[in-house]
């Protein structure tokens, strides 16, 4: 607690330090953070021997420095000035040098854990301690502190060795009283490396290098301790208990963010739950590839691309489905469960659960940013997406029921809906469509996000199963017999589930926007070289542009339509309420200053996300009339992601006013950010053309 915080705390006030006692769960955390204390910086993590600083300079900066100037023949005059200096950019390399030593050894003695009786009288753990001089003490962890015991490799005797002396509070100064050589070596340890660069120093809090092969080899230590972090780490930080992640994420989400101090305490549990459910599920994918982790459905191999996995054996490729930790997983690259048969099979499965996840985070961010309560009603679970070993898994928080069986309704009314488990799915489809459910409550909590993703609320149709042997016409599937007809906020494969917990939750987020159905019809066909699925969907900030676009002539138009209406002669005070001069006047030709402002909340327009789908079989001529208006409108996307989007685009890296591609990776965010997709990577270069600076482009994409 800050002192701040103390209400009516006198300025006379003194304060002393009272120690507390230990348990074991801070001994160990002691005992994890001594070894940090003691160990050279870039020792690793805890101090157990492993490099995790950054190596400043040790990527493709040498790399670049050493290489020759690049050909201006190839890449004109783009890249002809000089590179600075490594020096003047970063700190210089450090020397590779003996790690300074503080101690021997300090270890876990073998005669953890303390029996019975001696846990009776307050031992937590004992410490084995070598020091420079070459002498070995038996260290006992006490709920008092830290003290010397009686005994040997041979003999155990965890009593005091000095019973006049009163535990050491901190195992550190016990051992600088035990060790002069640890005293003096350890006052310098730090005070040598105070003009190194800090990204070098500093340990990497919840993150994993992404390209861990462009660094410089991680030095490895001896210590005899790194076999000990997993039992030191079990209950020092809880990584080994079994975690509800789902009930830990939803109810962190829910914590109040009023103000400043409340959301950063927010933002930083949040971020502390994520990044250790992402860690588990990593782990969890790792052991499913390897085959280590029994999969709740042992069935032998039936994926569809068995055939080119001959090599793999056949203990790592049987299971569709697993259970580690409360972390559900499955295959996210085969399309198991048939779902996108008519989409592109297994391609498009993969593509779908890659989708997700940015639908997903997308709506999280629109969830988090949100003050009302009707839109803070929705969960998400918790994502992440492993592709190891050649596979693509699918790791999710699991809901608390979903393996139990549905209750048995109370009272007479049901809730329509299709049971999951303990819970049910009261909102979008199932069944790839065969039945369709609405519900007004969660019809009113995606009102708000789904206007915000430009989502409109549209029309779909049932789609007849296999069983009901209905052949369907069209691109839309307009089907020969009447098709029960159901209004969304969402697209069709979105689920509103309703929780055993109470909670809301939202599925399926895959298809936040409709299709580039001008790429399909272009590159998608029966033939051998077709686009592998239809999957092609156009990115959020496309459609965040196409709106912006939509609202300024939607703003034009009523500047334009009001400049002819209002007389000049008109009073200040008889103007339409959804004017707002902010003090400026109207030009003697009546046009609007530029000060004028339009209210803009009768703006309504948004895309149908189900468009040119089997889901869409309008019977009547207003509901065609409808469908074609909202098939005019994803056209006229695409069209504008090819006319004005991929141009500007074009123009960004011509100019470089977007920065300059390193990478794919940065490559690929620049294209996102202009809401183009990397399907469209031979569109670019072929608009290349012969500018030098495009041609520069060109190469770095070849």
């Amino acid at each position: 607690m800050e002192l701040s915080l103390i209400p009516n705390l006198p300025l006379e006030t003194s304060l002393s330090i009272v120690q507390d006692s230990y348990n074991e769960r801070t001994i160990r955390a002691h005992f994890l953070r001594m070894k940090e204390l003691i160990s050279s910086p870039g020792m690793g993590f805890k101090g157990l021997g492993e490099e995790w600083g950054i190596a400043p300079g040790s990527t493709l900066a040498e790399f670049i420095q050493s290489s020759p100037a690049p050909d201006p023949s190839e890449l004109g005059n783009y890249f002809s000035q000089a590179l600075p200096t490594l020096s003047s950019v970063i700190a210089p390399l450090k020397p590779v040098s003996h790690l300074l030593s503080t101690v021997k050894s300090l270890l876990l003695s073998q005669w953890n854990p303390p029996p019975a009786h001696r846990r009776m009288q307050g031992d937590l753990l004992y410490i084995s301690f070598t020091s420079l001089e070459g002498d070995l003490y038996h260290i006992t962890g006490h709920i008092r502190g830290f003290y010397v015991s009686r005994s040997t490799n041979q003999k155990f005797d965890p009593v005091p060795k000095n019973p006049q002396r009163l535990p050491s509070h901190s195992l550190l100064t016990l051992l600088q009283s035990l060790s002069p050589q640890f005293a003096s070596t350890f006052a310098s340890l730090h005070s040598s490396d105070s003009n190194a660069e800090i990204l070098s120093e500093a340990p990497l809090a919840n993150a994993l290098p992404a390209f861990p092969w462009l660094v410089q080899v991680p030095q490895m230590c001896p210590d005899s301790a790194r076999i000990q972090r997993s039992w030191l780490e079990s209950l020092a930080e809880g990584q080994s208990n079994l975690r509800d992640w789902n009930d830990e994420i939803q109810a962190t989400r829910a914590l109040p963010s009023t103000g400043v101090r409340e959301r950063l305490v927010r933002e930083r549990m949040l971020q502390k739950s994520l990044a250790d459910f992402a860690a588990c599920a990593t782990y969890a994918a790792m052991l499913v590839r390897r085959g280590e982790l029994v999969p709740l459905d042992p069935v032998p191999e039936t994926h569809q691309d068995n055939q080119e996995k001959k090599n793999i054996p056949e203990e790592l490729s049987t299971g569709t489905m697993w259970h580690y930790n409360n972390i559900f997983l499955s295959l996210g690259g085969e399309d198991v469960l048939g779902s996108f048969e008519a989409e592109g099979g297994g391609e498009a499965s993969r593509v779908a659960v890659g989708k997700d996840v940015v639908g997903v985070a997308r709506v999280n961010s629109l969830l988090l940013e949100s003050t009302d309560e009707k839109d803070c009603g929705l969960c998400t679970l918790g994502t992440v997406i492993v592709d190891y070993l050649g596979e693509r898994l699918v790791a999710q928080s699991v809901l608390p029921g979903i393996f139990q069986q549905a209750p048995d309704p109370v009272g007479d009314k049901e809730e329509e809906g299709a049971p999951a488990g303990a819970h049910k799915i009261v909102y979008g489809s199932v069944d790839n469509g065969e039945k369709i459910f609405a519900d007004a409550e969660f019809d009113e909590r995606f009102r708000k996000i789904m206007d915000k993703l430009h989502i409109k609320h549209h029309a779909v149709w049932e789609i007849p199963g296999k069983r009901d042997k209905v052949e369907t016409n069209g691109v839309n599937g307009e089907a020969n017999i009447e098709r029960r007809k159901r209004a969304l906020r969402t697209s069709l494969e979105t689920k509103g589930l309703r929780g055993a917990d109470g909670r809301n939750y939202v599925l399926d987020l895959y298809k936040l926007a409709p299709v580039d159905i001008a790429f399909l019809d272009e590159h998608h066909s029966e033939g051998e070289d077709s686009y592998p699925h239809r999957m092609a969907f156009l990115r959020n900030e496309c459609v965040d542009a196409f709106w912006e676009s939509k609202l300024r002539a939607w703003v034009t138009q009523k500047l334009a339509h009001r400049s002819k209406q209002e007389p000049e002669e008109k009073k200040e005070d008889e103007k339409p309420e959804n004017l707002q001069s902010n003090g400026s006047e109207e030009k003697g030709d009546g046009t609007p200053t530029e000060n004028e402002k339009i209210d803009i909340s009768d703006f309504e327009f948004g895309l149908n996300p189900d468009v040119f789908m089997p889901s869409q079989a309008p019977v009547t001529d207003e509901e065609k009339k409808q469908l074609a208006e909202d098939e005019a409108d994803v056209r006229a996307c695409c069209a504008f992601l090819r006319e004005k989007l991929i141009p500007g685009l074009m123009k960004e890296l011509g100019d470089g006013s977007g920065g300059w591609p390193v990478d794919g990776k940065s490559l690929t965010s620049i294209i996102h950010r202009n809401g183009v997709n990397v399907r469209f990577l031979g569109t670019i270069v072929d608009l290349c053309g012969d500018d030098p600076k495009l041609q520069a482009v060109k190469v770095f994409l070849l």
